[in-house]
């Protein structure tokens, strides 16, 4: 949010909206970045900054003293004014317009003040983010006496130096470090420079000489250097050596490689011992247990059958028992054929005599 326009109307030294207007909006109608009040004093540059402050906040910090001072003038029955303009028309109402780039409008009117009082009433504080965003002339003093100019600096383009201070900042940075690195390769380089005044060591080339002589004995092929080789026989040697070196750690990796892998196999041997005498003895369960399938299956059969002999055992006695019960009505079956024989015998002869003429 930024402050486009600043109206003020008899409020502290402004008499009048024509002497207090501030429009912040330049040629293309856009909001300034920045705003800075220059004058000399006693034209109002204080009234300014406290008529923004008390049209957003409702306080006023650095008159918050007349709270605690005289409330009345010498004239009787006339109230303190603090606020308002002694000079502006009684008619004309003490007002504050702050207009933003936004629809932000902050407005303060001074109510008017009674007989025994003074006009700077203290309300609640409203919009505390003000003292923060705007200098004030008491936060532009206290920006002023900062001991160094370099202080004044770096809060001054932390507020407002954007993308430009964060460049600064990045190649201060960048320089400062590159002073340290320059500084210590030049040490560095001093302290070889040193060492190559220093006169040859011949203990180093028979030294040297003599692990390369045990080396090639070995099997390498390593020159034997003395005091008379040049920089680019060091050179050279110096890069056949690391050369050789790199070749023999790389195969001193693969070894190792070897190493591990094999020394894992062989602490794995306690395990496959026990896992083949595991198998041992799966391998009899298993063929006790192929044994007892084949077994089941036997059972199984045995069973079927059984159980078939049962059901045919339970269906013959069924058998047996309609045949006991057909045996034992026998006797009364066969008494009673006998008995409508002799019935049909004597209905026949009935028949046969009333058949005859003498009943006719």
């Amino acid at each position: 949010m930024k402050i486009k326009k600043v109206e003020i109307e008899a409020f502290r030294a402004y008499i009048s909206k024509e002497h207090g207007t501030f429009d912040f909006t330049n040629k293309g109608g856009e909001v300034a970045n920045f705003v800075a009040i220059y004058a000399p004093n006693g034209f109002g540059k204080s009234s300014f900054y406290d008529a923004v402050e008390w049209a957003i906040t409702n306080r006023i910090n650095r008159l918050e003293d007349y709270q605690n001072e005289a409330k009345t003038t010498k004239i009787p029955d006339e109230g303190l004014k603090v606020l308002r303009n002694k000079y502006a028309d009684e008619k004309t109402a003490t007002t504050v317009v702050v207009s933003t780039n936004t629809q932000n409008v902050f407005e303060r009117n001074l109510p008017k003040i009674r007989k025994n009082q003074n006009d700077m009433f203290i309300g609640k504080r409203e919009n505390d983010f003000f003292r923060h965003t705007i200098l004030s002339q008491d936060e532009i003093e206290g920006f002023l006496r900062e001991d160094k100019p370099q202080e004044r600096y770096t809060k001054f383009m932390e507020s407002f130096g954007g993308d430009i201070e964060i460049a600064r900042k990045e190649l201060s940075a960048l320089i400062n470090d590159n002073k340290s690195e320059l500084s210590n390769l030049n040490k560095k380089r001093q302290s070889l420079l040193e060492e190559l005044k220093q006169p040859i060591d011949i203990a180093i080339f028979e030294q040297f000489n003599s692990v390369a002589t045990e080396l090639n004995s070995l099997g390498e092929e390593i020159v034997l250097p003395d005091e008379a080789i040049s920089s680019q026989g060091i050179y050279q040697l110096d890069a056949s050596l690391v050369s050789r070196q790199h070749e023999l750690i790389t195969s001193l990796n693969s070894h190792n490689e070897v190493l591990e892998s094999l020394s894992e196999r062989l602490g794995q041997i306690p395990e496959i011992k026990l896992h083949v005498g595991y198998q041992v003895k799966q391998k009899a369960r298993l063929v006790w247990l192929l044994q007892g399938v084949a077994d089941a299956d036997k059972y199984q059969g045995l069973l079927d059958s059984h159980e078939k002999c049962v059901e045919d055992q339970k269906q013959a006695n069924v058998r047996l028992k309609t045949l006991i019960e057909l045996a034992e009505n026998t006797d009364y079956f066969l008494k009673i054929e006998f008995r409508l024989k002799e019935i049909t015998k004597n209905k026949s002869y009935l028949n046969e005599e009333l058949s005859k003429p003498e009943f006719n």
